[in-house]
């Protein structure tokens, strides 16, 4: 087990956050979730399954003060013999044209989807260096990332995202950290939900998909986890496609 490894999880409020989370502590790793406005999906089985490994912040990635105490919280479980980072928390707007979205809104995108996980990180590896251990990131991307109709500042996003991987791991791979991203089409979380009540958009948008299935939060967890573990040891940089060939 790795009771000595901790991982931090933004955006816990997510069902993808939900299957992160449980996968590493079931693997033994102290997990500390961070959320904003709603509380994680997570449930009181998990908790006490798993209360003693588990730890809960709140957490708005948009402000640089809440970052901090969010980390000073991570600090205080030192010592560990790794700290990894999983930049989960997003906002994904409804379908829009560009033209029509709204000035505060676009900002609050860009500055959540992109500004606030520059933050995050930069605020990570500041307590990586201070405490001289080791870790793993992964950015949470997606496949609108390549442009997405009514979705420009999404995409946008995302796109900047996966650019920012490959440039930090250039950067960090002297102080003993990977950077890689995942990106994820469509998966039984978020907005993909209301596809389990729409048999004709579900039918639809299996067609698009060459394994004829939506894939499911446990296999983004799964390869998120396997871009932390030590099976991943030698890639870093890399965006890892989670679309069942789509």
């Amino acid at each position: 087990m790795d009771s000595d490894k901790l991982v931090a999880i933004t955006g816990a409020s997510s069902k993808i956050a939900e299957s992160v989370a449980t996968k590493f502590l079931e693997q033994g790793y102290k997990v500390v979730l961070g959320y904003h406005r709603n509380y994680p999906y997570i449930t009181d089985e998990h908790l006490h399954s798993f209360d003693s490994n588990l730890y809960v912040e709140k957490l708005d990635i948009s402000d640089p003060y809440s970052i901090d105490v969010f980390f000073k919280s991570v600090e205080k479980l030192f010592p560990f013999a790794e700290l990894n980072l999983v930049n989960i928390a997003a906002i994904c707007p409804d379908k829009e044209l560009f033209i029509q979205q709204d000035d505060d809104f676009i900002e609050e995108i860009v500055k959540v989807n992109f500004i606030g996980t520059l933050w995050v990180t930069k605020r990570y590896l500041q307590t990586v260096k201070k405490f001289s251990t080791k870790g793993a990131v992964v950015n949470v991307s997606s496949q609108s990332s390549l442009g997405a109709f009514g979705l420009a500042i999404y995409s946008a996003t995302k796109a900047a995202l996966n650019s920012f991987t490959v440039a930090l791991a250039k950067e960090v791979g002297t102080i003993s950290v990977r950077v890689n991203t995942v990106s994820p089409d469509v998966i039984k979380s978020g907005s993909n939900l209301t596809l389990e009540t729409n048999e004709s958009l579900h039918n639809d948008k299996l067609q698009s998909i060459p394994m004829n299935r939506i894939g499911g939060p446990a296999e983004v967890a799964a390869a998120i986890f396997w871009l932390i573990s030590n099976e991943s040891s030698y890639i870093s940089g890399a965006n890892v496609k989670i679309s069942g060939g789509r």
